[in-house]
């Protein structure tokens, strides 16, 4: 048969191998022939893993099947496929030899339903972003729906450009059915042309399943079995060698995902040692941006409270120095089934007692443009950061403790969370279950 090895190659050569053998033989192909028929599917399509030249297609049909995909260029006249080589029920295909920041068409054979993708855009070169954060969504529910129709209604046809997940995505107990619930019964069309970025929460890891995986001690296992994280820096960042933690570039934005549930969170483990290395490498010549994301905030008085639970105190006390050492602007976390927002501040590693507002507020103020103006940074590194609790986008509950000095926004409500990012101007926008904006302020850089 003959190939183009890469859709980017010019180079023909015959491949009598084609579909024998595991995965590592799958290569593209120009497609020529019409499509084998694949029934049965059940979950997705949805996008993993995404890169500047690759990105990941999963999905579940209910008996096995040899799945292909079918991709070309959005201004493209030239067709390739991706056709796996074994019959399997679990779907995975890794498209490679990718252009770099390109809209690309897929369809699964079999099927007429056509999507798109888009690659990362080159590491450190400046794009408009779109990223949408929800947290503690996984209640796969008339509230989980109504605040992604919200978003929807709010993009108006906006491509979202990266979408975070703050963990607890899928209740009681982190199994596959329930994630099938409340991610894959839910957020359609997104799956499908949104490469999806989760942190596990403590309800991923009440499924114990007994395989004795050394990386979870069996917690989280049907968490990591759906989701392909960038463990080995395929996104940008340094490789993490854990799916729980990693990092990842869009243009000059870089994300951190951090796991506050399972890995140890101590200043000898592993996720510190590797956290460190990697915001030594962020330097401002090449991010305007850090945000850095995970389960148990900082900072809570929502349903829980940060002044009295381990995995809180630990983030704040071992991690946010770190962060805020290294420019970290924003970070996000869930968990507590509130919003809150923090004011510009920095230092503050302690109970909620020890907060000083001479020595921890930077700017005081609400951060927006018509009342109290805009948020400044002068630098990129110790110029402050802006914590925000977004865990809420599936259920809400009252506060349990007096609100936190300096949080400008304590609401229980509904709600996700939107970053639009153009150049070194970040606006956030924080939507309600019926599209009313709940809070919003502006962050520049001189």
């Amino acid at each position: 048969k003959l190939i183009n090895r890469w859709p980017s190659s010019s180079d023909i050569v015959w491949d009598a191998n084609l579909l024998a053998g595991d995965g590592s033989s799958v290569v593209p192909v120009v497609a020529e022939q019409e499509p084998v028929s694949v029934d049965g599917m059940v979950r997705g399509p949805y996008l993993q893993n995404a890169s500047e030249d690759a990105i990941t297609i999963r999905w579940r049909t209910n008996h096995p099947t040899r799945g292909r995909v079918d991709y070309w260029q959005s201004e493209g006249d030239e067709r390739f496929f991706m056709e796996e080589p074994v019959p399997t029920t679990e779907h995975s295909v890794r498209l490679r030899g990718l252009q770099t920041g390109e809209t690309y068409q897929y369809r699964i054979a079999g099927k007429d339903a056509q999507h798109q993708f888009r690659t990362l855009p080159s590491a450190h070169v400046a794009v408009p972003t779109r990223v949408w954060i929800i947290g503690d969504s996984g209640t796969g529910n008339q509230n989980a729906r109504d605040v992604y129709n919200a978003y929807r209604a709010f993009a108006a046809g906006r491509q979202t450009d990266v979408w975070l997940m703050l963990g607890d995505n899928a209740y009681g107990h982190g199994t596959d059915q329930q994630f099938q619930n409340a991610v894959f019964n839910i957020y359609t069309p997104l799956l499908h042309n949104t490469c999806l970025w989760p942190a596990v929460g403590n309800h991923e890891t009440y499924w114990a399943n007994k395989d004795n995986n050394p990386q979870t001690n069996n917690q989280a296992d049907p968490y990591l079995a759906i989701f392909d994280m960038p463990a080995d820096g395929e996104a940008g960042g340094v490789p993490s060698g854990s799916e729980l933690y990693y990092s990842f570039d869009y243009g000059r934005t870089h994300f951190i995902c951090l796991d506050s549930q399972v890995s140890d969170r101590s200043h000898d483990g592993a996720m510190y040692r590797w956290l460190k290395t990697d915001l030594e490498q962020a330097g401002e010549d090449q991010y305007d941006w850090i945000i850095a994301y995970w389960h148990h905030p900082p900072y809570t008085h929502g349903t829980h409270n940060s002044d009295k639970e381990q995995q809180h105190f630990d983030m704040r006390e071992n991690f946010l120095p770190l962060l805020e050492d290294h420019g970290v602007d924003l970070t996000f976390g869930g968990h507590s089934h509130t919003y809150e927002r923090s004011i510009l501040m920095r230092g503050h590693y302690g109970t909620s007692d020890t907060y000083d507002p001479a020595q921890h507020a930077l700017d005081a103020g609400n951060g927006r443009p018509d009342e109290d103006g805009s948020y400044h940074q002068l630098a990129h590194q110790g110029s402050g950061t802006i914590h925000t609790v977004a865990g809420s986008s599936g259920k809400y509950g009252a506060f349990r403790a007096p609100h936190l000095p300096f949080m400008i926004e304590n609401l229980s409500a509904l709600a996700s969370v939107v970053v639009d990012i153009d150049g070194r101007r970040l606006r956030v926008t924080t939507l309600g279950s019926q599209g009313e904006t709940l809070d919003s302020y502006t962050l520049l850089k001189d």
